[in-house]
């Protein structure tokens, strides 16, 4: 590799910009029934129809959304529930994971009440089908 022989000078920081970082504007949520694209679309699009955002990322993967600008956390709560989903603010991120695990431990259990239940619909009206053809 090459060598340079210009100096690199030190930028000046102001020190009123030192600290920012993307909590000053920002509102973490966790987004509960998102289920595909269309749903993170609505999410998305409600919450951008709040007055004062900026900004609204929602991410299906991790239920959750990230909405930058000057907001009030109600209107974002009650925009996500009037476009048919839940929503509650986090503000720790430690927290903001506990509460995604308990939402998909809680879908986990959901989503094995029903298949068991598909199970026992399901294979008695197999069997009654099989008797029905003879």
């Amino acid at each position: 590799a090459a060598n340079c022989d210009i100096p690199v000078e030190e930028a000046i920081l102001d020190n009123n910009n030192a600290d920012i970082s993307i909590d000053d504007d920002s509102t973490q949520l966790l987004i509960d029934g998102m289920t595909c694209a269309s749903c993170v679309s609505k999410v998305q699009k409600a919450l951008q129809s709040v007055s004062g955002v900026e900004n609204a990322r929602v991410n299906l993967a991790e239920r959750s959304a990230l909405v930058t600008g000057h907001v009030n956390h109600d209107d974002l709560i009650n925009a996500v529930e009037k476009a048919g989903y839940g929503a509650e603010i986090i503000q720790d991120d430690v927290k903001r994971r506990e509460r995604q695990q308990e939402v998909a431990v809680a879908n986990m259990k959901r989503f094995r009440w029903q298949a068991a239940l598909a199970l026992v619909v399901g294979i008695p009206v197999m069997v009654w089908g099989m008797i029905g053809d003879n």
